[in-house]
């Protein structure tokens, strides 16, 4: 159990020379993990525009894509990182490559070349690898002459551009070569055609058994949630990055990545599974409260926020400021009892609830059997690199289900009343009917490393306030 009224000495008690000796390599951390949040919203968008284009093309067998290239080869540059540090590097690198923004990408540039003095030598290699990927999607974006609000496809006789409506193109040709309202049917006479954003027949200039065949448009089916807006409908393997996680979050069916209507907190899926609960396999830093580990099941998928809840959302929803850190709206919002999270989420209703403590350590884990989920410098603010403060909210590494800060930063509310663990196994576990104290998951910016570990848990009055507590959220389908 964390001793909360000792903050003010665990404050003291951090190791300043270890903060100072990181704090060159928090400063690019902070840059260079800026750029995934940036556009990890674009995602969506790119896929479903680079479908269409494939669909909308009669490509012939020589044609190529142009998709850009992902960063899923093993790159010279970045060999001698760690191999945590190494995937999640090819991650950013991939979103990065997935910007449609110019000038966004030409201000991290120009970030980047200001802090270039600042880089930790042993970061170097890093730093350079995210550079390199900028320059080459900068180039990739500068040789497409397409204007941005139409999709060109080209083969070696025909350039069709279409503008952004719906078009059913229907060839005067006879009825088993015609396409239908749903596809587009090209010819191999040598001409442009233009299509205006109407209804407009092309009838083709050679003889029907030439006309290339209609290509289906394929679209993926979209489940809709009465309570949220789907931003994806299917896992990115870039992002959920454990393939049995992957597999089993396809198996539901249910949308992967969602929006909460009421308060805009973006939700991530987390499918049921099998894990074991408590201290981890030789985990030298796990105390009694954490033991004995035991198995734990949950039956049911639920979606959990993928951030800690932010000042900026919490001030939408009640209309009040929070937190002892007022440094922007994207840092948590910490300095909140139980009851006010209660109210909270009252006020945003939606279904939205706390987890409990067994769903925030599975979705915590990500698969992993491990105390941490990777190095503790990349994926958590805590009191080696935190420099005595919050941060703004997914700036460090995401776990292998996509979510930020689920270590450090601040300490998260759970819905549990706190009691200890028995072996006996259990089945979608929501802790005593009734206690004292509330359980507190995560570990704070302040905490030394055996405070931010999968399996660390505290318990807190639900009247007690600190400027290490915070919360995320959760809701069922």
């Amino acid at each position: 159990m964390f001793v909360h009224q000792v903050v003010d000495l665990h404050r003291k008690k951090s190791d300043m020379q270890c903060i100072l000796h990181r704090m060159r390599y928090a400063q690019f951390l902070r840059l260079f993990l800026a750029i995934a949040v940036a556009h990890t919203a674009t995602l969506s968008l790119t896929s479903a525009n680079e479908t269409s284009h494939a669909n909308a093309s009669a490509q012939t067998p020589s044609e190529t894509s142009t998709k850009p290239a992902s960063a899923t080869d093993e790159d010279p540059e970045i060999a001698a990182l760690p191999e945590a540090t190494r995937a999640r590097a090819k991650q950013t690198a991939f979103i990065v490559m997935q910007s449609t923004s110019l000038a966004e990408l030409r201000q991290r540039l120009k970030s980047m070349d200001a802090q270039v003095a600042q880089v930790a030598p042993e970061m170097k290699p890093l730093f350079d690898y995210v550079k390199k990927k900028i320059q080459i999607r900068i180039a990739q974006l500068k040789a497409k002459a397409a204007p941005a609000d139409a999709i060109t496809t080209k083969d070696s006789s025909q350039a069709v551009t279409i503008a952004p409506t719906t078009i059913a193109t229907t060839p005067t040709a006879p009825a088993a070569t015609a396409a239908t309202p749903t596809a587009i049917a090209t010819t191999s006479s040598s001409k442009s055609v233009t299509i205006a954003p109407t209804t407009i027949a092309t009838t083709p200039t050679a003889p029907a058994a030439t006309a290339a065949a209609p290509t289906e448009i394929a679209t993926t089916p979209i489940t809709t949630l009465e309570w949220a807006d789907v931003l994806e409908q299917n896992p990115n393997p870039k992002v959920v990055t454990n393939a049995d996680l992957l597999a089993r979050i396809k198996a539901t069916g249910l949308p992967w990545r969602v929006k909460d209507k009421s308060a805009g907190i973006e939700m991530l899926l987390v499918p049921p599974g099998k894990f074991i609960m408590g201290a981890s396999p030789g985990d030298t830093e796990a105390t009694d409260e954490e033991k004995p580990a035991h198995e734990v099941t949950l039956t049911k998928p639920f979606y959990l926020g993928r951030t800690e809840i932010t000042q900026a959302q919490w001030s939408k929803v009640t209309g009040e400021e929070a937190g002892h850190f007022k440094l922007s709206g994207e840092h948590p919002v910490e300095s909140v009892t139980f009851q006010k999270v209660s109210s909270f989420l009252k006020k945003a209703g939606n279904g939205l609830v706390l987890p409990t403590e067994a769903q925030w350590e599975y979705a915590c884990r990500a698969g992993t059997k491990a105390a941490t989920y990777g190095d503790l410098d990349s994926i958590a603010w805590y009191s080696k690199n935190s420099q005595n403060t919050t941060h703004a909210v997914a700036q460090t590494l995401a776990n292998e289900l996509g979510f930020y800060d689920m270590l450090g930063n601040v300490s998260e509310w759970c819905l549990d009343w706190y009691e200890p663990y028995t072996a006996a196994n259990q089945i979608d576990p929501s802790g005593p009917i009734n206690g004292t104290n509330r359980v507190l998951c995560g570990g704070r910016w302040f905490n030394y490393s055996g405070g931010c570990r999968a399996s660390a848990r505290a318990s807190c009055d639900t009247n007690y306030r600190s400027y290490g507590i915070g919360f995320r959220v959760a809701r069922t389908p």
